[in-house]
């Protein structure tokens, strides 16, 4: 089973309380620290208690921080006691005033509490959401506990759809966290929670001596535990490879070890799947007691929990148990109920399924809409900038270019050269040819304009039939005058309905940076 770390024994409070205590009054600060201690002891009743009173005390004087720490810890409380709706509402309430109470660190951590309990109660893709928002958070800030917790956390999500070797891959992430050197004051519990998630995959992936090492590297800084999610956790590991090995006997011991310590274990969902697990082994050894004993304990124990998914699992291992002991009353009732389940389950998919499709619909619309307002955007940003008779730039924006150009230019070994270019004689082109005719010539004069001159000049048209060119990087000035002598003959060659060769020509001046 694929520990988060925020289980029972597991959920802590890291040093980002502490480095942002600069921004509380001492009032509420002591508050926070008595919730820390309340937390070390595993008081949950007194830590529900101190920090409904510190929401409370923070709401009537206004202070946002302190009201987002009291959230946090609530949703951390909530989370211990299967109250999942209560631990992501106190969670999006801290996330939706983020702008308020600024804690980057309240709000990674409770991103990552919710990401958790949505992993609970198996929304793995809204899980991932919320990690994810975290992660980047306690990335931009420097949170390396949060990185390895929400690693670890992503890693538990992959090992959960049976995917170990993914998981393998984000628990040596979360791993490599924790070797950070700036890694000050590193969470034992996270690191605890890592080598044993790492030992388990392993284990699953039938690669015994890489689970071995990662317990070995546990017992090596931890020593033996006394957390019963640990000890249970590697217990399984051992039960796995002694399955593998034939060790009929040794296994069927540590099967009747690990029901013995559930007992007056937590009644969690953790609990429940490390059990479920047990019960499959002893299903494939054909132990009749020790399955009936390991139903009876989850039964137990999913008494208060509205779980749909290992109804179905536990559901399936009944029918497997009543067809073992030949009991066809009890497994015909069984499997009525195990077709409720798994319709009720099929619909409950299908909901979500839908869900999730018009999330994508509205996905792909807003980016849609996006992308209509960037291209509106730069149309708007176009027009305000270009001449829409010709295309060039406008009057003003040619100004503005020019004016940002002389600002900026310090090399004086090449010279920038500024053209002014008139139509000749164009009002008798538009008396003799009309109108149509004469916008035609200013249009052929600004292509020439556009295909004569480089990428890098200002080409602009200021007036009817008056354009502007900026040259940049002007050489010398031959060079210009030979472009000019080019330019000249090429307007002289336009020919547009029955405007000859030559009748079109424009006179230019010139005049350069260095005067």
């Amino acid at each position: 089973m694929g520990g988060f770390c925020y289980n029972r024994k597991i959920y802590q409070i890291e040093e980002g309380i502490t480095m942002e205590k600069v921004f509380i009054d001492s009032e509420f600060q002591d508050l926070i620290d008595t919730l820390l201690e309340d937390r070390k002891c595993g008081n949950l009743d007194k830590l529900k208690e101190d920090a409904t009173r510190l929401k409370e005390n923070a709401i009537r004087s206004g202070n946002d921080y302190a009201e987002a720490v009291a959230c946090y810890f609530l949703a951390g409380y909530c989370l211990m006691c299967n109250e999942l709706a209560k631990s992501i509402a106190y969670c999006n309430y801290v996330k939706e005033n983020y702008s308020k109470h600024q804690s980057h660190y309240v709000y990674a951590m409770c991103c990552s509490i919710a990401g958790t309990a949505h992993m609970y109660l198996n929304k793995q893709q809204t899980a991932v959401s919320y990690f994810l928002d975290g992660y980047y958070i306690s990335l931009k800030f420097s949170f390396f506990d949060t990185q390895a917790n929400i690693l670890n956390n992503m890693g538990s999500i992959f090992y959960e759809l049976g995917d170990y070797k993914r998981g393998i891959e984000y628990f040596l992430r979360a791993y490599d966290v924790t070797q950070n050197k700036q890694y000050k004051n590193p969470n034992p519990k996270t690191l605890e929670m890592i080598l044993v998630n790492l030992s388990g995959s392993y284990a699953r992936e039938n690669k015994f001596e890489e689970a071995k090492y990662w317990e070995q590297k546990y017992l090596d800084i931890f020593g033996e535990s006394n957390d019963l999610w640990i000890t249970n956790n590697l217990l399984i590991n051992h039960m796995l490879m002694d399955h593998a090995s034939g060790c009929h006997s040794k296994l069927v011991e540590d099967i009747n070890l690990f029901l013995e310590s559930m007992k007056d274990g937590w009644a969690d969902l953790f609990s429940i799947r490390i059990i479920l697990e047990v019960i499959e082994i002893c299903l494939e050894l054909k132990e009749i007691e020790l399955t009936k004993r390991g139903i009876e304990l989850v039964e137990s124990k999913m008494k208060n929990l509205n779980e749909a998914f290992h109804k179905e699992r536990l559901a399936s291992m009944k029918i497997q148990l009543y067809e073992l002991t030949n009991e066809k009353d009890k497994l015909f009732e069984e499997l009525l109920k195990y077709y409720t389940i798994v319709r009720q389950n099929e619909n409950e998919k299908k909901e979500i399924e839908s869900s999730g499709v018009l999330s994508r619909i509205h996905l792909r619309h807003a980016e849609y809409s996006k992308r209509q307002i960037e291209i509106k955007n730069k149309e708007l940003k176009r027009l305000n900038e270009r001449d829409s008779f010709t295309g060039l730039l406008n009057k003003a924006f040619f100004e503005k270019k020019v004016q940002e150009r002389l600002q900026r230019k310090t090399d004086e070994e090449e010279k920038d050269v500024l053209l002014i270019i008139d139509i000749d004689n164009f009002k008798e082109i538009n008396d003799t040819y009309g109108h149509v005719v004469g916008d035609q010539v200013i249009k052929e004069v600004a292509n020439l304009l556009q295909n004569k001159t480089r990428h890098m000049d200002y080409v602009g048209r200021i007036g009817g039939d008056e354009f502007c060119v900026l040259m940049l990087d002007i050489p010398n000035m031959e060079v210009m005058e030979l472009w000019i002598k080019n330019f000249i003959k090429s307007v002289q060659d336009i020919t547009c309905d029955k405007v000859m060769p030559g009748e079109i020509t424009v006179s230019v001046g010139a005049a350069s940076s260095d005067g």
